[in-house]
């Protein structure tokens, strides 16, 4: 080999040389850029977890306070046909429920719009605290009015039963 071509040889190697640390370098920054962007997708994940949670404890809460409303609705209709003492026309509140890793707490208020009316203002809280121990609730507040015989046919039916806290019951 002459010494051209032998001098040719080595700057090749030596260009091959230098060329495979930047490629080090690259690999380098390029797996450090993907482990940021997996724990940003993660972090992501793990945040619409936590909004998933929330919405769920949110909708259980909203679901058992609009059962109270029904329940004290069907109380209120049941009344006015006189059939008896109605339990759900008086403010109380009921023992905690848990449901999942969550307890709730319902608490509701029945009072007469003025005297002597059949109205009712209704009141349904439900409360509870996240896996962090923030408070959260819902209130739902109506005011019931009287209805025409015709439509009080509905009070023949069972009255509002618990459903879906029902398995939770202690």
């Amino acid at each position: 080999m002459t010494e051209p071509a032998r001098s040719m040889s080595v700057k090749r190697h030596r260009a091959w040389l230098a060329q495979s640390g930047f490629t080090l370098l690259e690999s380098t920054i390029a797996a450090a850029l993907m482990s940021i962007g997996a724990l940003a997708i993660t972090a992501a994940q793990l945040t619409s977890i936590r909004h998933a949670e929330a919405a769920t404890q949110r909708t259980l809460a909203t679901q058992w306070a609009q059962q109270k409303l029904e329940t004290v609705r069907f109380d209120l209709a049941a009344a006015l046909l006189g059939t008896g003492a109605q339990p759900g026309l008086s403010s109380d509140s009921d023992a905690p429920r848990d449901v999942g890793n969550t307890t709730y707490l319902r608490r509701w208020d029945v009072s007469p719009v003025s005297e002597g009316t059949v109205e009712r203002r209704v009141s349904v809280t439900v409360v509870w605290q996240d896996r962090a121990g923030r408070a959260h609730d819902v209130e739902l507040a109506s005011v019931l009015l009287p209805t025409d015989a015709a439509t009080l046919g509905a009070v023949a039916l069972a009255r509002p039963a618990l459903t879906f806290f029902d398995t939770a019951a202690p």
